[in-house]
């Protein structure tokens, strides 16, 4: 620790020392305890910048909120559009279901066509042999092209 010289314990302290230290010490200037150096406005200058970055900080949360409630008012109107055209959506559809009803083709085909429903239903027999053309290639064979026939 450092001891303050005073006067008082300059002489006690100097009591018993050899006269040529004594010299040196009175030699020496005098020593004084000195007051730590003032900051020249450090803490005001930490302060200041600590308010600047509050300040900031709460003006992006405000920014950030009032952008947020604006989309946030923008996407309840596209899901109100959604929920809209899903009931026309239903609604058509139903539409669709009743106008492919077999009561109502047959209402209307009926009532507006003129057409009859018949008394029963005839199947014909297909005809064996015009089922084995049909199976047959159209394209003439090198035997066919070979015959008599085909040069005449």
């Amino acid at each position: 620790m450092t001891a303050v010289r005073t006067p008082s314990n300059a002489g006690r302290r100097l009591a018993g020392v050899p006269a040529e230290v004594r010299r040196r010490e009175s030699s020496r200037p005098r020593l004084t305890v000195a007051a730590p150096p003032r900051a020249a406005g450090g803490n005001r200058l930490v302060l200041v910048v600590a308010a600047i970055g509050v300040v900031l900080a709460i003006a992006v949360v405000m920014i950030s909120q009032t952008l947020l409630v604006g989309s946030q008012g923008r996407l309840d109107g596209v899901q109100r559009k959604i929920a809209a055209q899903e009931e026309i959506l239903e609604r058509q559809r139903l539409t669709l279901a009743q106008m492919q009803s077999p009561d109502r083709v047959v209402n209307a085909a009926t009532e507006r066509l003129g057409m009859v429903v018949p008394d029963g239903i005839v199947y014909l027999p297909g005809n064996p042999d015009a089922d084995a053309l049909a199976a047959e290639p159209a394209v003439p064979t090198q035997t066919d092209a070979a015959t008599p026939e085909a040069d005449g």
